[in-house]
């Protein structure tokens, strides 16, 4: 159970189900989870272990995107990084990312799957990389994603393998990012 040591809870009062953790340079903890339930409530929280305060910051149950709405979902391989922008960002279902503003509180969403088209596979980031140039790199069972700054939005970009080319990827599944 990734929420206690022992049968103390690991994160004061975060629900039961972290996926992952990044880290703050005054050593605090960004962790990502939901609720006991499958579905329940999904958030970051922040956790200063020098006094085992939090702060939560649940994602939003009505993301509009494309058209259509949606609550932003997550799943086991869900990725959380800490940007140079000192903002999180966390890979959800559907093609959709989520950036947080710590100072702001808000959320801004992102939705990669116009990189897809013509694919009607389900693809899920299984791995997670910002660019010292504020590109973000997303790797996915199905390629590799650049999201590449636009203003306030991004331009999401797919790269796949390519039979019998050397130089590229090998294969589809990028699984991880360094």
């Amino acid at each position: 159970d990734s929420g206690t040591v022992g049968s103390q809870r690991a994160f004061g009062g975060f629900p039961q189900r972290v996926l992952d953790m990044t880290f703050a340079p005054d050593g605090s903890y960004w962790l990502l989870g939901r609720a006991e339930a499958e579905e329940g409530d999904v958030e970051i929280r922040h956790y200063n272990p020098s006094n085992g305060q939090g702060r939560s910051f649940p994602f939003s149950k009505n993301i509009i995107t494309n058209g259509k709405s949606q609550p932003f979902k997550i799943y086991p391989y869900t990725r959380l990084i800490r940007t140079h922008e000192a903002k999180l960002l966390a890979t959800g279902v559907n093609c959709l990312l989520a950036q947080l503003d710590p100072r702001s509180g808000r959320y801004q969403y992102f939705d990669y799957t116009p990189a897809f088209i013509g694919k009607n596979e389900t693809v899920r980031a299984i791995a997670l990389a910002e660019s010292p140039d504020g590109t973000w790199w997303i790797g996915t069972q199905q390629g590799l994603v650049k999201g590449i700054p636009d203003g306030n939005a991004r331009r999401f970009e797919l790269t796949q393998a390519t039979p019998g080319n050397t130089q590229g990827l090998n294969n589809n599944s990028i699984a991880c990012l360094l």
